[in-house]
């Protein structure tokens, strides 16, 4: 077990100064990021074959600090259309932050960057209200005879039931 944390900790300096790691009659490229990931998978396969001890834990820790610093190296900006569940970096995070569009903005806006909101009105004020239903009954006085029979005053009949 020491042995394979001496190799893992080979690995880490091959991939820190980017030269090619051998294992197993293997030649990993670790300039090239396949390369990389074959190579910490394959680790991580022969330590699930072993049993577990403090050692594997170690071994499986460095495994996967290498698999986390891979992927916050990762510089690709649409990292998260590419794969499922991403890792992403401070300034990766803050640049898709920076890509993102409300959704209400976007049912208001259209292709064009124009306003397709619903038009808004305004709330009348009392005044309006009231000067509005006084045009309105002097209009409907004038032009419907129904209208101002209706609303013309009357006698109240007044019906005695014995």
């Amino acid at each position: 077990m020491s042995e394979m944390i001496d190799y893992i900790q080979h690995m880490e300096h091959c991939l820190k100064k980017g030269q090619s790691f051998e294992w197993e009659n293997k030649i990993y490229d670790l300039k090239q990021r396949q390369h990389r990931i074959a190579c910490i998978k394959e680790w991580i396969e022969q330590c699930e074959v072993l049993p577990p001890n403090k050692k594997k834990e170690q071994a499986l820790e460095k495994l996967a600090d290498l698999i986390l610093h891979e992927e916050l190296c990762d510089m690709n900006a649409h990292k998260v259309r590419q794969e499922e569940y991403p890792i992403m970096s401070t300034w990766q995070i803050k640049l898709r932050q920076k890509r993102e569009y409300n959704i209400k903005l976007a049912d208001e806006m259209n292709l064009d960057m124009q306003s397709c909101q619903p038009p808004v009105r305004r709330k009348r004020t009392a005044w309006e209200e009231w000067s509005r239903e006084k045009g309105e009954h002097e209009r409907l006085l004038s032009f419907n005879p129904a209208y101002k029979l209706f609303v013309q005053h009357s006698q109240v009949k007044v019906n005695v039931v014995k």
